[in-house]
């Protein structure tokens, strides 16, 4: 279970962060699936949008 593999009892918080990231001729190239202990992490979130 991913909750051994974080060192937190089952049904403890943690943040499940998935992006894609684009080619610039818009195509996926790829994935990113990951899980963060919610007791130890702190975030900061910026978004860039590109012009249309």
């Amino acid at each position: 279970m991913k909750s051994e593999l974080l060192n937190i009892p089952t049904g403890s918080p943690a943040f499940l962060l998935e992006s894609v990231t684009f080619s610039t001729k818009q195509f996926p190239i790829e994935l990113s699936s990951s899980i963060v202990r919610g007791d130890r992490s702190k975030f900061v979130m910026e978004r860039y949008y590109m012009n249309q």
